[in-house]
């Protein structure tokens, strides 16, 4: 979660999308539905080196915000969190190793089929999915680090 923090983020762009049945269930949303797919690149600074190819996904009822990306410091989901007065309750997070798809690897400057991790993370409130974001990251470049630490009551 600190990336979006340490890292520079450039939107390549957005579109409306309808989701098919797979979309729909990856994001949290209905086949059919209109969505909007935000394309960028996260870069270790500017001028540096690519880190990750980013697809967001919001709802429609996000449409008025999502101009705002662009020069959004920080986190996507803590900007509609905070413009929408919506709570995020939960975020669901996804890790697989992927091949990534022809163009994202082309923007990362890798060969086609290269391998990914690829995080994908939902955040929800109580009207559903705020956004949900796809982050191909290259597999050799990434390492996915979590600490769990166990509480002891009553023991001395």
């Amino acid at each position: 979660f600190q990336i979006a923090l340490d890292t520079f983020l450039v939107v390549l762009g957005h579109q409306e999308v309808v989701l098919d049945t797979e979309l729909a269930a990856h994001v949290g949303g209905v086949a059919g539905e209109r969505w909007i797919r935000i394309d960028g690149m996260r870069w270790t600074a500017p001028g540096g080196r690519p880190l990750c190819y980013i697809q967001s996904y919001v709802p429609m009822r996000f449409e008025a915000l999502v101009p705002e990306f662009a020069d959004c410091q920080g986190p996507f989901f803590a900007l509609l969190e905070e413009r929408s007065r919506e709570t995020i309750e939960e975020v669901q997070q996804d890790i697989q190793a992927l091949p990534m798809p022809g163009e994202i690897s082309r923007q990362l400057g890798l060969a086609s089929g290269s391998y990914s991790l690829q995080l994908l993370r939902r955040y929800i409130t109580k009207r559903g999915t705020m956004i949900a974001t796809f982050n191909w990251h290259p597999a050799n470049q990434m390492t996915y680090k979590m600490r769990i630490r166990r509480e002891r009551h009553g023991q001395d």
